[in-house]
């Protein structure tokens, strides 16, 4: 218990980006079904800002391995000291790995819930296992399917991502720089993490140009540094004119820019989790995962994938081409882009204002 006699919760849920998105779903549902209860997620500070602010939660706690590891002396000493103070009675692991399970027996809890395929023997630090996945079951449905085991049935839950001020403000400062005023905007992602998600530049500069001829949406290219090389070539192939973002914001600023969007397209990244918990019309492309597991959820998000006789290849292609990405055809990611732009207009869409 919390020194005010609340039950204390904590969410272990560290990386990743999308990820820690789609395990907000289960933090509301959580949250409806506790309202009284003390709610704190422990989140590394790379994936913090789609966390920091969830009205949701009353705590966010950032940890990261000191110079040391995570699993040091010192590392520990120092975990074990912030957790201390929350009192935990219930540790919940939704992420599975050896670090998490560290926390969660460090923190105290009497009751430490883990999933059964959790890795790197995570399960050891748990005293009650949640069952793996079953059939064609999303991880939203398997995160949600995980609070049966503090007594919570059937819950629903939206995902949920806090929109800063400090993340509005760098977005504007940089549009200010860029020269972009005001309109509607087409947020473009280029590729995931893996080389395997990447779409042909020569794609990428079809629909920016039908979308600003048909729904005049200026085009701005999202991603991190990584992605510069792409972004550059993309700006060379590309007729329209582009707003190019690639490596100038934080993570905060990136979910600011994408919450400004009037439409988002990119293949499996935590770049269309954002965008669909936002409620931004969003096209996600697939190739080498499954959208039925991570397709974020709602009736403005749209899944194209061109499955393959080796899908889902997950991170180990067998081909050199990439062919399911190369699969997925130009004019299915426009018509996809028209029916949303027809359902949810740029100009009816207003950005949210959290708190």
């Amino acid at each position: 218990m919390t020194p005010d006699g609340r039950r204390s919760i904590l969410v272990i849920r560290l990386s990743a980006i999308g990820d820690c998105v789609m395990t907000s779903a289960a933090v509301t549902a959580l949250r409806r079904a506790c309202p009284d209860d003390y709610i704190a997620w422990v989140v590394e500070p790379k994936s913090a800002p789609v966390v920091v602010g969830n009205r949701y939660v009353d705590d966010v706690l950032l940890w990261e391995r000191d110079t040391h590891g995570y699993f040091s002396p010192g590392a520990v000493l120092s975990l074990k000291q912030r957790l201390a103070p929350l009192g935990v009675d219930i540790a919940l692991d939704f992420q599975g790995l050896a670090r998490c399970a560290l926390i969660a027996a460090t923190s105290g809890a009497s009751k430490r819930v883990a999933f059964a395929d959790a890795r790197e023997g995570a399960t050891i630090a748990a005293n009650y296992l949640v069952s793996t996945a079953r059939a064609s079951e999303s991880v939203i449905q398997r995160n949600l399917r995980f609070l049966e085991a503090i007594g919570i049935e059937s819950p629903v839950g939206e995902c949920h991502v806090p929109v800063s001020a400090e993340g509005r403000a760098e977005f504007g400062s940089l549009m200010d720089r860029l020269g972009h005023g005001s309109g509607p905007l087409l947020g473009l992602h280029l590729k995931g993490s893996w080389a395997h998600k990447f779409w042909p530049t020569d794609r990428w500069a079809t629909v920016a140009e039908m979308a600003v001829e048909r729904w005049g949406l200026r085009p701005m290219i999202l991603g991190g540094p990584a992605d510069r090389h792409d972004a550059a070539a993309l700006v060379e192939a590309c007729r329209a004119p582009l707003l190019d973002t690639v490596g100038e914001l934080s993570l905060a600023g990136s979910v600011a820019a994408i919450e400004q969007c009037g439409a988002v397209i990119g293949p499996d990244t935590g770049t269309i989790h954002i965008s669909g918990a936002l409620g931004v019309p969003t096209v996600c492309l697939f190739g080498p995962t499954r959208p039925e597991l991570v397709t974020p959820p709602g009736e403005h998000v749209r899944s194209l994938i061109h499955r393959m006789p080796c899908h889902p290849c997950v991170r180990r292609p067998i081909c050199r081409h990439y062919d399911c990405m190369l699969g997925l055809e130009t004019e299915w990611v426009i018509d996809a882009l028209d029916d949303l732009m027809t359902r949810y207009p740029p100009q009816s869409r207003r950005a949210r204002k959290d708190p």
